[in-house]
Formats: structure tokens, C-alpha cells, sequence
């Protein structure tokens, strides 16, 4: 989180332009520097929105883990797991981008690599929360779709 806020303060230099309205933006055919931020800003919008699902899933089935009947053994501590991994990869991904974002700091392409690398890290914990909570070891279908990142680099569909 701490990224987004740095980077969000980044885009709202004290004398930048400001950014567009998001309902202004075509992201498609983004152009300026400006531009491209916006749309990097809501490309991670829309992981982290993905990834707040696969996660409340995953925290749907860590409960019923947790509450499972006892006559099957101890019951899990899945739920607290899942947090501590949870808050464990916000840090790491804040750190990791920030050094990232460290590195291109004498250029205008530093919000983007900032916001490109968590993306790519949002996208990944996705998938590894998909994998770890919300598969089966089994022919069962997984509880939400597989969270597959196209060759463009767009979120697939069914997983959207």
C-alpha cells in the first residue's frame, strides 16, 4: 500500500500537470508521460481489485478449514496463516518496488517501472493465492478460475 501512496504523491508533483480524469483516458493510444501513469495506476486498480477477491475467497476457505469438523484431526490455523502471508507480501512488494522505483528516480519513467513491478508482483500473488487456496488435489474445479495473464499483458476475461 505504501507504493500506491508514493506513487500516487509522485503523480501530483507540486507544479506537474495533473492527470487526466480517469473517464478522460484512453489507454490504448496513451501518448505523455501523464497518460501513461493514469493507465499504469489503473491497471493496478484493477489487479488489486482481481486479487481482493481471490483473497476473500481464499479467507472463505481458510475459515471453513479452520472450522472443520474435529473428529478429522486438529483444527487448522489456515485463516491467520493466510494473514500473516497476506501482510508478509505487502511488504515485500512495497520494498521491491520501491528499490525498483529507486533505480529510475532521475528519470520520468520511474512511476511506471514503480507501478509496473507491482503489477507483476499483484498478478503473481494472485495466482499463488489462487494455487494455494482455492485448488484441489483432486478432478475438482478450482473454486475460482485460474488468474491467466495473456501474451499482452492484459487479465484474461474469465478471470476478470
Amino acid at each position: 500500500m505504501l507504493i500506491i501512496a508514493l506513487l500516487t504523491a509522485a503523480l501530483m508533483q507540486e507544479g506537474a500537470p495533473s492527470a487526466p480524469p480517469q473517464d478522460a483516458i484512453v489507454c490504448d493510444r496513451a501518448g505523455n508521460t501523464i497518460e501513461l501513469n493514469a493507465c499504469g495506476a489503473l491497471d493496478l486498480e484493477r489487479e488489486q481489485a482481481r486479487m481482493q477477491r481471490y483473497l476473500e475467497a481464499a479467507y472463505g476457505r481458510a475459515r471453513d478449514s479452520d472450522h472443520a469438523d474435529p473428529s478429522y484431526g486438529e483444527p487448522t490455523q489456515s485463516t491467520a496463516y493466510l494473514q500473516s502471508a497476506q501482510a508478509a507480501w505487502v511488504a515485500y512488494a512495497d520494498i521491491r518496488c520501491l528499490g525498483l522505483y529507486d533505480q529510475w528516480k532521475g528519470g520520468t519513467i520511474r512511476t511506471l517501472m514503480g507501478l509496473g513491478c507491482r503489477i507483476e508482483a499483484t498478478r503473481q500473488r494472485t495466482h499463488d493465492i489462487w494455487s494455494d487456496y482455492l485448488t484441489y488435489p483432486d478432478s475438482t474445479p478450482p473454486v475460482l478460475p485460474e488468474p491467466v495473464v495473456s501474451v499482452a499483458g492484459e487479465a484474461d476475461a474469465a478471470d476478470s
